[in-house]
């Protein structure tokens, strides 16, 4: 095995990348080669003299980033000009970005190594510090040291490139994305009050901790209800009032159910003959259903790939995408499970304690396995904001959190991605009135 970071693989496979999103008609066609010894990549445009050369960092300056021997990143403007963006690697510091001529643009900033530190999430390899549910921390994290993490850094690099392929190619068509925003909601419950002693404790606790005799007196009636007909439980009813929703303005939304069994982190629903019968309804409507994977699945195969099977026989099928229950990534295991398990897509990666670009980028793209030095046969579609992110591990206000949705939104607006949003069936009830609201139906009004 190549133990280089950047290999032949991962070099074709971050140029290509940022040309997916770059060239999107495709109307460029170019061939890659790479000069080991100079540390340069260049682009040759099929049937033109033109190219585009990425000059490449040493090995080195990946650990020194790393390892905070770095003291700082150079930042360079953004393709429009409109704010600047933090460039990684630095080929040769004492040239300028990129440099230009008729026949050439050459990246001194190195955005090829950028990018695919971010995508690979190299980084995460090396920290094994873990929180309290073995999730790699985003203090931990370059975006968090160099204060990056609202920047789609991959995406710009790509908008970059575009920019100067204009500039050598004035007379071709590259394309545009098309903006694009993602709905999905974890069913991570879907009863509220399941048994009399959980409903006591969250009566309780809704007397207790907002102590208010409204809230109180009508969870008490919701109780009711709950208790006479699950599907009338607010939980549950959650489901209907997110697709109705959806369905009000043209949203494209997926609803991630699970099948794990009853743990400390897992309700233990069973899908029976009411939950089917809303899949049923969801699916008739046209929105997606997925995989939420179990608490204790994101290391263990044998788990993960038993709740699957679970699924398979609700839906009738076995391809389709989904979600880690907890965010709980693992650079290590995660995309291979989905992978193994014949999965379409994962949409995990996001920090629980913060909304952003983890992985640097808000488009679509299959992960390279960096062990076995080949592009995995799965998509990720990063999730850039969740609900319980905003008000729960942020604590922050009402107006903050809208404000924080809506320039995400932009941002990935701006780099013709998708702004996946996740809000749980649970987070409409029970303190998070206005939240859902103010922020999530205000928003996507907006």
């Amino acid at each position: 095995m190549d133990d280089r970071i950047m290999t032949k693989n991962s070099i074709e496979y971050t140029v290509n990348q940022l040309f997916k999103i770059a060239n999107p008609k495709d109307n460029l066609k170019y061939s890659i080669s790479i000069n080991e010894n100079k540390k340069e990549v260049a682009v040759s445009i099929k049937e033109n003299s033109k190219r585009v050369v990425f000059n490449l960092v040493n090995d080195n300056d990946w650990y020194d980033l790393v390892s905070g021997k770095c003291k700082e990143i150079h930042w360079t403007d953004d393709a429009d000009n409109m704010y600047k963006i933090p460039v990684l690697f630095w080929a040769n510091k004492e040239l300028p970005f990129v440099g230009i001529n008729s026949d050439e643009v050459i990246f001194n900033g190195d955005i090829v190594s950028s990018s695919f530190f971010m995508l690979s999430r190299w980084e995460e390899r090396l920290n094994y510090e873990r929180d309290i549910h073995g999730r790699f921390k985003f203090v931990n994290s370059i975006a968090y040291k160099y204060n990056f993490i609202d920047i789609p850094i991959v995406d710009e690099y790509a908008m970059l490139l575009r920019k100067y392929l204009k500039k050598l190619f004035p007379n071709v068509n590259l394309g545009e994305n098309e903006f694009h925003i993602k709905l999905s909601h974890d069913i991570d419950d879907i009863r509220r009050f399941k048994t009399a002693k959980t409903a006591i404790r969250t009566l309780g606790g809704d007397l207790i901790k907002s102590k208010s005799i409204g809230l109180f007196n009508r969870s008490l009636k919701e109780w009711g209800k709950s208790l006479k007909h699950p599907i009338k439980d607010p939980y549950f009813l959650g489901i209907y009032k997110l697709a109705d929703i959806s369905k009000r303005y043209s949203m494209d939304s997926a609803f991630y159910f699970k099948t794990s069994n009853k743990s400390s982190y897992d309700s233990g629903y069973v899908i029976e003959d009411y939950v089917k019968e809303c899949i049923s309804f969801l699916q008739n409507e046209g929105f997606e259903i997925g995989f939420h994977a179990g608490y204790y699945t994101f290391q263990d195969y044998e788990k993960f790939i038993e709740e699957k099977k679970k699924l398979d026989k609700v839906l009738g099928y076995t391809s389709y995408g989904g979600r880690q229950h907890y965010l709980r990534f693992n650079i290590n295991t995660t995309w291979k499970y989905w992978e193994k398990a014949g999965l379409g897509y994962d949409s995990t990666v996001c920090y629980a304690e913060h909304e952003g670009f983890r992985c640097g980028t808000c488009h679509p793209f299959k992960p390279f396995n960096m062990e076995e030095d080949r592009e995995l046969n799965i998509i990720e579609i990063p999730l850039i904001a969740m609900d319980g992110t905003l008000k729960t591990y942020r604590k922050l206000r009402i107006k903050e959190g809208s404000d924080s949705i809506l320039k995400l939104k932009n941002r990935c607006r701006k780099v013709e991605g998708t702004f996946t949003l996740l809000w749980h069936n649970t987070s409409i009830y029970r303190g998070w009135e206005e939240w859902f609201d103010e922020v999530y139906c205000h928003d996507l009004g907006y």
